[in-house]
């Protein structure tokens, strides 16, 4: 029994210590002011450095139209970060999101496996020079024509 409880806490030991490529999109209410939104940012922030999160993006996407109305509202405000870190900063920061109410919805995405020092690496230097586009600014030619 305690072989078993061992090798349990050797393998939750090291996924705690796995280092993943993640991205959030996530929307925040559109009547709140800026210095809220400055509020709100700065607690994801430091739950990232907390955590050992390292962020590559923090896009602001600006307000948008959303598809369908969340809470009475027709906009949102949406925000892109992209980060590398390991499982346990994902729970926190998706937790920290569930509880305040600023949040209409976020996605998280896995974007990889685990990641060595060389991938860690190549991603921190490639991350600033690559876009994100937010939804609604693709071009003419990159939408679907629906006829």
């Amino acid at each position: 029994m305690a072989q078993a409880a061992s090798v349990i806490e050797n393998w939750s030991t090291k996924l705690s210590k796995v280092k993943r490529h993640y991205e959030i999109v996530f929307v925040l209410s559109p009547t709140i002011d800026a210095a809220k939104t400055e509020e709100v940012l700065g607690k994801l922030d430091r739950i990232g450095k907390e955590t050992g999160a390292e962020f590559l993006r923090k896009d602001n996407w600006g307000k948008m139209r959303m598809a369908y109305e969340i809470e009475k509202h027709q906009t949102g405000h949406y925000f892109y970060y992209r980060f590398i870190s390991a499982r346990e900063s994902v729970r926190e920061l998706e937790r920290a999101m569930r509880l305040d109410s600023t949040f209409l919805r976020f996605q998280t995405v896995r974007l990889s496996d685990d990641l060595s020092e060389a991938d860690i690496q190549s991603l921190i230097e490639r991350a600033p020079k690559e876009a994100s586009v937010a939804p609604n600014s693709r071009s003419e030619e990159e939408s679907p024509d629906f006829q």
